[in-house]
């Protein structure tokens, strides 16, 4: 996958005021993270799982963001303070 490809995908903002209504599943979630991981450029794909643990909130009342945040994460890498404490993201 080519990450250039990814990134008009991953607008969160876009694609969750716009595209997606109230009903995504943890399907959806797992699919989104999939995607994540994949990505070759991994602070791009660290910026976007931030960015959709901000907003996926609203579209399920039962999102688990550190779960999210830690299922977009390879086994290499480590959760930074700020991904730790997602709840104080700004939305």
């Amino acid at each position: 996958m080519v990450d250039n490809d990814v990134h008009c995908v991953l607008d969160a903002h876009h694609y969750l005021g716009k595209r997606i209504g109230k009903n995504m599943e943890r399907r959806h979630f797992e699919i989104i993270a999939d995607v994540l991981t994949q990505m070759e450029d991994r602070e791009a794909a660290r910026a976007a799982c931030m960015e959709f643990a901000k907003w996926l909130p609203h579209t399920n009342a039962n999102f688990d963001a550190f779960r999210f945040i830690s299922a977009c994460m390879l086994s290499s890498e480590r959760l930074t303070t700020s991904e730790t404490n997602w709840h104080t993201l700004e939305k």
